[in-house]
């Protein structure tokens, strides 16, 4: 019996069920820590002293919230328009850096230079030794640096990078390859942490105001995390073929959640994120459908039928927990449901839900986000060899019935 569909697409995210077995928020009242979350109770717990920020949405008119939603799309839709420019300008210019880059490296050698010079004519000869070692680090640093923006535009060339990247990235991103008014300096020694300094750095003015010092650490770990988890996608599209192409053929097949062969690919699939790559998974679309596991997050079931009384406070110095605080009127750290009174905590607005995703994205929730991203691509997985499995069980179903009546 010949059968076919070993290499379904993807479903449609819109047409994915996706819920998680956990119940998260029996569990917010057990997440006590600030800065690290250890389950996806952490996450909700959290997300604004565990109450206080889904009580200010609620309590905020629409119309801030609308607004502030706006501020943030027009900042995101300037930088987008100024992405392709910046691309072109790296092309336009034929070097990775600008004249002005340059002439701010030979003039910061002047001083250097000077430095060295008069250490030689002191007949300080560890000091020379120590600022020639210091000239050569930053030859290298500057030759480090050309690789960088080089790698950057081929990442471009490419369209290597991620669709969805944060604004402040994107604007880092764009800053650094067009730099435009780009300054660069070098990092002083910092004796509480133990750092040398030396670090050549571009200062970049952010759109906020804000001057950002950035240094080649920082620009590879922003380039890092919005490269586009290609790897991922050709990874579990060699699973989803294998397990289809099982559930096409095998009549004992079983590839239900907690079955042996399901386990293993959960195992699998969690293998695959990274702290590399657990960012641009969240954001950006990586095996078929519509969506990104950012926007099916937020289908979860328990996003949508919970009840907020009696939650920890978690931090009452924050603005969000001496918003909570108010609420406390028995000074015991929890909000009961006696005390929220006429408040609606029953479900959790929009930004509520994308602040304990975007909460997700930090580095410090990497094994939380390695979790569900891992138990996410393992559902999809099991929601397509559910298609190949019927039509498998239907035509043997023909088969059968066509041999009883010959």
């Amino acid at each position: 019996m010949a059968l076919k569909k070993t290499g379904t697409k993807a479903p449609a995210s819109r047409s994915l069920d996706y819920s998680l077995s956990a119940d998260i928020l029996n569990r917010v009242k057990a997440a006590e820590d600030n800065t690290k979350l250890m389950n996806t109770a952490g996450m909700i717990g959290q997300v604004g002293a565990s109450i206080g920020g889904a009580a200010k949405t609620i309590i905020k008119t629409r119309e801030e919230q609308s607004e502030q939603e706006k501020l943030e799309q027009d900042k995101l839709n300037e930088e987008k328009g100024k992405w392709e420019e910046c691309w072109q300008k790296v092309d336009n210019r034929g070097s990775w850096a600008t004249p002005e880059v340059y002439d701010q490296f030979a003039e910061l050698e002047k001083d250097y230079q000077t430095e060295y010079n008069n250490a030689i004519e002191a007949g300080n000869n560890q000091e020379a030794a120590k600022l020639l070692k210091q000239q050569e680090n930053r030859s290298a640093q500057l030759q480090q640096w050309k690789g960088v923006v080089e790698g950057s535009k081929d990442t471009w060339s490419q369209d290597l990078w991620a669709e969805n990247m944060p604004t402040e990235d994107m604007e880092i991103i764009n800053a650094i390859n067009s730099q435009e008014n780009a300054q660069i300096a070098y990092t002083d020694p910092d004796e509480e942490k133990g750092t040398p300094g030396g670090d050549m750095i571009f200062r970049i003015t952010l759109s906020n105001g804000q001057t950002k010092d950035v240094t080649l650490a920082d620009y590879n770990k922003i380039a890092q995390r919005n490269i586009k988890p290609v790897a991922v996608q050709n990874e579990w599209g060699k699973s989803m073929e294998k397990i289809n192409e099982q559930a096409a053929k095998q009549e004992t097949f079983n590839f239900e959640p907690g079955s042996q062969l399901y386990n293993q690919q959960l195992s699998a699939n969690r293998q695959l994120v990274t702290r590399d790559n657990f960012q641009s998974m969240i954001s950006n679309n990586f095996i078929g459908g519509e969506s990104t596991f950012e926007q099916d997050i937020l289908k979860h079931e328990d996003f949508n039928n919970v009840k907020l009384a009696d939650l920890k406070i978690t931090d009452k110095t924050s603005e969000d927990g001496k918003f909570a605080t108010q609420f406390d009127k028995n000074n015991d750290g929890i909000l009961g449901k006696e005390e929220v009174g006429e408040i609606d905590f029953v479900s959790f607005s929009d930004k509520d839900k994308r602040s304990i995703v975007n909460l997700m994205k930090k580095e410090e929730n990497f094994e939380v986000a390695k979790h569900y991203l891992g138990d996410y691509m393992t559902r999809m997985l099991y929601q397509n060899s559910k298609t190949t499995r019927k039509e498998y069980e239907t035509e043997r179903t023909n088969s059968n019935k066509y041999s009883k009546h010959n």
